[in-house]
């Protein structure tokens, strides 16, 4: 019965995404990501979530939990199920490796912009 009881409170409570290590918010290198418009940003993260999900699960760690719940909520089941499948890995990901994957979210986006042909507009 515990068991049950601890299965439906953890079904009821959502998704827990892990704290990356040693995460500053100061000095954070997915702040940008923050900045993009949420349409931009998800149609990026879909396309990461099916190569590398590893890369999309250590940019929703990093960004703010009310952005992360609105992009969280937007994604497709299969990049949720891809991403959810690499959350555990988060916290043992490397300073090194999370400015890379911040990198190239961050490319990314500005290809996106590019090849819109629109102007960014900046979200806060």
């Amino acid at each position: 019965m515990a068991a049950v009881q601890a299965l439906a409170q953890a079904v009821r409570k959502g998704v827990t995404f892990p704290s990356p290590r040693a995460h500053d918010a100061n000095s954070c290198p997915f702040t940008v990501v923050e900045g993009h418009p949420r349409a931009r940003v998800l149609e990026v993260l879909e396309r990461v979530a099916l190569r590398e999900a590893i890369a999309a699960a250590v940019t929703l760690c990093h960004v703010s939990r009310s952005v992360r719940d609105e992009l969280w909520t937007a994604l497709s089941a299969e990049a949720k199920s891809a991403i959810f499948g690499e959350l555990d890995a988060v916290p043992g990901v490397s300073n090194a490796r999370t400015r890379i994957y911040a990198r190239d979210i961050t490319s990314r986006l500005g290809r996106a912009i590019r090849n819109s042909g629109s102007p960014a507009v900046l979200l806060r």
